[in-house]
């Protein structure tokens, strides 16, 4: 078995995780990161690198002979890890697939022609957006090759559409928005694993969407239990078929649902990672695999855990704050069985307003057999929170 070199595109406190689990296993692991102020900036393994700079992260990768290049709950550098996978030869993702999926818009399109549902869509380009398309005010607006709920907006009757529109053009690498109606429903996600060109786990879940903006979720709950047994079964199958169809060959996938009263299943977007949100904390306990380290070791040949869901509830919330400021400290009053709390203060103690998935102060994962139990304590730990901060 080949001795694993790693570079993690990202220097966040997920895959600084990752990281030590993949040490033990006996590999050499790199972190990345543009910024010098990311979480794991004081890691003796970070490496202050852009990797969407692919001509500069080549000459890295082949300097430190890395063999294989990993990404986790962030859609932020697929696309680079693909050029690079190709350029080196390595095991991962192929590039027309993480372009595909990457791409709201091709996403839409793809499922449109084989008969997935889809809301009115339409793209626009920088400088180029027809307003007289929109004839009804009930539309979002998102960046095509944007994640973390990052540069979406709501287009209503007093939205100034062009303002919004700038907006959301900052988020996008490529400069292009698409455009989509809104569909009403219930918005839930599910974490899918395929092995070899074949979807073979879905793994539907609640989501829990911010209070302060219902476009954020800020935590979930598996598994789903919103559909009756068939819906869940046709559900499943029909979402298995969209990860097939999109070209996914190995590894999970994060999907972003809305089922509609009239039972229409409208597959949003589809990521080729595992979602975000504290989600692979709560595969590892549902599943009872690290679905992390499964794909690692699914990309390089080795021998995977099989994925079997057990008999019990696991929800997830992030902490979220609606100030800017720098902490003095933080008090948490209340505590429950079964739970892993974690803070993830920054630089200086500083704490970011809650405008996207990236800007949580910290989170907790539970689990329980009894589900209104669990939700009912979660909630009681969130609102135990108490921030002072300095003056």
């Amino acid at each position: 078995m080949k001795k694993l070199r790693i570079a993690f595109f990202g220097g966040t406190f997920v895959h600084q995780n990752i990281k030590k689990n993949c040490e033990r296993l006996g590999a050499k692991c790199f972190l990345l990161d543009k910024s010098n102020k990311c979480y794991a900036y004081k890691d003796k393994d970070f490496f202050n690198l852009d990797f969407n700079n692919i001509k500069n992260t080549y000459k890295f990768l082949k300097e430190q002979n890395i063999n294989f290049l990993y990404i986790s709950q962030s859609d932020v550098g697929i696309t680079s890890i693909a050029k690079l996978n190709k350029l080196l030869d390595l095991p991962g993702i192929e590039l027309p697939i993480a372009k595909r999926l990457t791409n709201k818009y091709e996403i839409r399109k793809t499922l449109k022609k084989n008969g997935f549902f889809q809301p009115e869509f339409f793209y626009a380009k920088k400088n180029n957006l027809n307003q007289k398309k929109i004839k009804v005010r009930n539309f979002l607006i998102k960046p095509i090759d944007s994640s973390g709920s990052r540069g979406i907006y709501d287009i209503d009757k007093k939205s100034n559409m062009l303002k919004l529109f700038k907006k959301s053009l900052k988020f996008s690498k490529s400069k292009k928005i698409i455009i989509e109606k809104k569909i009403n429903g219930l918005e839930f996600g599910a974490q899918t694993f395929s092995i070899k060109g074949e979807c073979k786990k879905v793994i539907l879940h609640e989501d829990i969407m911010s209070l302060h903006n219902p476009k954020i979720p800020v935590g979930h709950i598996m598994p789903a239990k919103i559909f009756q047994s068939k819906e869940k079964k046709n559900i499943i199958e029909d979402i298995k078929k969209a990860i097939n169809l999109l070209g996914v060959k190995n590894g999970p996938c994060n999907v972003d649902c809305i089922y509609t009263g009239d039972k229409k299943l409208f597959i949003l977007e589809v990521s080729p990672r595992i979602g975000a949100t504290c989600l692979p904390n709560m595969l590892k306990i549902f599943t009872e695999v690290d679905w992390d380290i499964n794909t690692i070791k699914l990309f390089n040949g080795m021998r995977i855990k099989s994925i079997k869901e057990k008999k019990i509830n696991v929800m997830s919330r992030v902490f979220e704050c609606q100030t800017n400021g720098y902490v003095k400290n933080i008090k948490i009053g209340k505590k429950i069985p079964n739970s892993n709390v974690k803070l993830l203060l920054k630089n200086n103690n500083k704490i970011e307003k809650f405008s996207d998935g990236t800007k949580l102060f910290g989170y907790i994962v539970a689990y329980s057999k009894k589900r209104q139990y669990l939700i009912s304590n979660v909630a009681k730990v969130i609102r135990s929170i108490k921030i002072n901060f300095k003056i």
